[in-house]
């Protein structure tokens, strides 16, 4: 807690120097100033002064589709906040087990304690009301519980030959559940959960003796392979190196437009297109199915559903688009708060490190891909595996288990304890009920009720 203290009195008391110092145009006297402060490294105040000086820029109102804000590397790694924190951690002792022999099982304790942290985050970040370092903390404490067992179970063998080494594992298992807050402890802040303490609990977990911070949208091989990712696929439908500028947001008119309506891929429907334009992406969602079913084990039943399931939720989530035409602009269509992208709406705080978020704005078919392997695994690695646990596989009908699955499609594996509690009162959530729509039209074959979410009316 102490450093996330010192940031925020130095934020709040400092401010009248600072400005002063700015007005005065003696800046370059600012770091013989903080060369008096204390215990107080410049590079934390300048953290203060880039969150002063670049404030973020509000959500977008609902239901409006604006270009994605382009972060510059400096900001993606320097600034980083305690939910970030968290992420950063609790991703890196994941991928700390690269090359270890898990099971299926520790695959998804480990893969479903990261969605549950990062759909938390992203629900504080929608909705505020508690302190960031507080928050940060309790979203890290609750991930460590989850993947703790699976990091003693595999990381314990690695250096059972090296007891140097056993002895910095088992003390830094000891400062790391006094983080999390599993034991008590008598310190003020030798345990604090901050970017100190955590760079150093990180290098012993990485076995490196240089450890930066840095949170990052990249894909990591390394996670991918631990939480049971293909990477055989992760080439499937990679675009070719110049696509029209879709994804970086060019300008098209005229002939620049047209050649961006020549592909269904880089297309933006219209009244005129609508026919062939629905076809095309009903082919692709049927497609992208096909590949993820060939070799599944899933009964006749489940995959008929899963045939149902996936074009319902294109439906509900963009209405079949990948792009839109805006202001004379090709853009991807984004979600009203700025965090999902894309035909399939792809989470990208959440799903970042695992697939590629720049394809996942760009490119459809890459985008359908994603949508297809989250969808299966919430069914395959999570929905059915509990079902079956609780006994409750043959009592579920397909419409329950639609609603079940685009809850947790959406809200993280939290959900599936949640929709039965609201199932059980028959109180569903309005995105819930109109993702039923377009479930139920889907298996009624109503596609052109489409026209509807596209243009008003059929």
């Amino acid at each position: 807690m102490l450093y996330s203290i010192r940031r925020i009195s130095l934020f709040v008391t400092m401010s009248p120097v600072l400005s002063a110092l700015k007005k005065g145009c003696y800046l370059f006297l600012l770091p013989l100033f903080l060369s008096f402060l204390s215990g107080v490294q410049a590079e934390q105040f300048q953290t203060i002064i880039d969150y002063q000086d670049h404030p973020q820029e509000p959500l977008s109102s609902p239901g409006k589709i604006r270009e994605k804000e382009q972060f510059t590397h400096q900001k993606m790694h320097t600034v980083i906040d305690d939910l970030q924190l968290a992420d950063i951690c609790l991703t890196r002792m994941i991928s700390s087990l690269q090359g270890q022999q898990l099971d299926q099982d520790d695959r998804d304790t480990l893969l479903f304690a990261l969605l549950d942290s990062r759909h938390a985050q992203q629900a504080h970040r929608e909705h505020g009301g508690v302190d960031d370092t507080v928050v940060g903390g309790q979203i890290f404490s609750n991930g460590w519980k989850e993947i703790r067992p699976v990091l003693v179970k595999h990381l314990g063998a690695v250096t059972s030959h090296s007891p140097e080494l056993t002895g910095k594992m088992r003390d830094v298992f000891s400062r790391t559940d006094r983080v999390a807050g599993l034991t008590s402890f008598d310190a003020k802040d030798a345990f604090a959960f901050n970017q100190e303490n955590m760079t150093d609990i990180l290098r012993t977990f990485e076995r490196s003796s240089s450890t930066v911070l840095a949170y990052d949208k990249e894909v990591d091989s390394a996670l991918r392979e631990v939480l049971g990712f293909d990477d055989g696929g992760a080439e499937v439908g990679k675009p070719e190196k110049n696509r029209d500028g879709i994804g970086k947001m060019a300008p098209v008119s005229g002939k620049d437009e047209k050649q961006h309506g020549e592909t269904f891929k880089d297309m933006v429907v219209t009244r005129e297109n609508y026919t062939e334009y629905l076809a095309a992406i009903r082919s692709l969602l049927k497609q992208r199915v096909d590949v993820i079913l060939e070799e599944s084990q899933l009964g006749s039943e489940y995959q008929t559903f899963f045939r149902d399931f996936i074009p319902a939720t294109a439906w509900q989530e963009s209405c079949f688009r990948q792009f839109v035409k805006k202001n004379g602009r090709i853009e991807t269509i984004r979600s009203y708060d700025d965090s999902s992208v894309g035909i399939m709406q792809i989470n990208e705080k959440v799903w970042k490190n695992i697939y590629d978020i720049e394809r996942i704005n760009s490119d459809i078919e890459y985008n359908i891909q994603a949508g297809c392997e989250i969808a299966y695994l919430y069914l395959t690695r999570y929905t059915i595996k509990r079902l079956k646990k609780q006994g409750k596989e043959n009592q579920i009908t397909s419409p329950v288990l639609a609603r079940l699955l685009y809850s947790m499609y959406n809200g993280g594996p939290g959900q599936y304890h949640k929709f039965f509690k609201r199932h059980a009162t028959g109180k569903y959530y309005r995105t819930g009920n109109l993702f039923f729509q377009k479930y139920s039209w889907v298996t009624a074959s109503k596609w052109d009720n489409l026209k509807i979410c596209l243009f008003g009316r059929k």
